[in-house]
């Protein structure tokens, strides 16, 4: 581990359950571990129910997390990935993409893989000025989050692209049982909605 790795780990701020007794620890982790059970339960009931494989759950790795101290500085996203989003380089990454995609012949499993290959090809062919000034970006905005980190701030960011898409394809249907379930106990009607950010 180098010495700037280690330092951000000495530096983290202490985590909740450092803050409690063993007591207080062992009754926290049995809570958790309930929900999490009936939260894993809920989610794999509603996927059999709408047909999706609950295997490939994007959720579960969420939930997986749930009771775990995560003591690791937030990862770094690849300079193909933040170029493919500023707003300069977009426009082309897509275009590109739209022009190559449907000559490859894949099933739509591999389109955010492959949408950030065209990216990092083309981020390639771009001058070393605008490759250099792309990785400054990447670290100045690293830099800020672990920063955030530090200060318990941060919530990590999933960087997972291909997860980030399904979870964004089944969101809608995952969540409105449970929205209607609310609705049918409390009376309140509650509508869930999403933009990305």
């Amino acid at each position: 581990m180098s010495a700037d790795k280690a330092n951000d780990v000495a530096n983290l701020p202490p985590t909740s359950d450092e803050r409690l007794s063993p007591e207080q620890q062992k009754e926290k982790a049995e809570v958790v571990k309930a929900a999490v059970k009936k939260i894993k339960t809920w989610f794999n009931y509603h996927h059999s129910s709408l047909g999706l494989n609950s295997s490939e759950n994007p959720w579960i790795p969420l939930l997986n997390k749930v009771h775990q101290i995560n003591n690791a500085p937030p990862h770094q996203p690849s300079n193909a990935q933040f170029y493919m989003n500023m707003d300069k380089f977009k426009p082309l990454c897509d275009s590109e993409f739209e022009k190559v995609w449907p000559t490859l012949g894949l099933s739509q499993d591999y389109i955010v893989s492959n949408w950030v290959k065209t990216a990092k090809r083309l981020l390639e062919d771009e001058l070393p000025e605008v490759q250099k000034q792309v990785h400054t970006l990447v670290m100045k905005a690293h830099a800020k989050v672990v920063k955030d980190f530090k200060k318990g701030l941060w919530v990590s960011d999933n960087l997972d692209l291909d997860a980030q898409a399904q979870a964004t394809f089944s969101l809608i249907a995952t969540m409105q049982p449970l929205l209607d379930g609310i609705q049918l106990i409390t009376g309140l009607h509650l509508c869930l909605l999403a933009a990305p950010t």
